[in-house]
């Protein structure tokens, strides 16, 4: 069982998603503390990977449309960072 905590800055973002990517994160939420990381992370659905660049060391999993949620793992424990809203000038 993988031990999940919520940033600030992600506690308040999720707030202001819309429902079908609260109820994707929720889900996938449920799935790490039953299932484990290790195990999420294979599963293709989630689109989890591994960033690079200034967020080396950070992971991304795909939330719906243009929204992904952006954790870390330190000592075993992760840490949901962030909720990023994509948009093709972040490409």
């Amino acid at each position: 069982m993988t031990e999940v905590r919520e940033s600030k800055t992600f506690s308040k973002q999720i707030k202001k998603a819309d429902n079908i990517v609260k109820l994707k994160y929720f889900t996938w939420m449920e799935s790490v503390t039953s299932k484990g990381i290790e195990a999420i992370q294979k599963e293709h659905i989630w689109r989890d990977h591994e960033l690079i660049g200034d967020r080396k060391g950070q992971r991304a999993i795909k939330l719906g449309g243009k929204w992904r949620g952006i954790y870390i793992i330190i000592n075993g424990k992760m840490e949901i960072i962030e909720m990023q809203e994509l948009t093709p000038h972040d490409y």
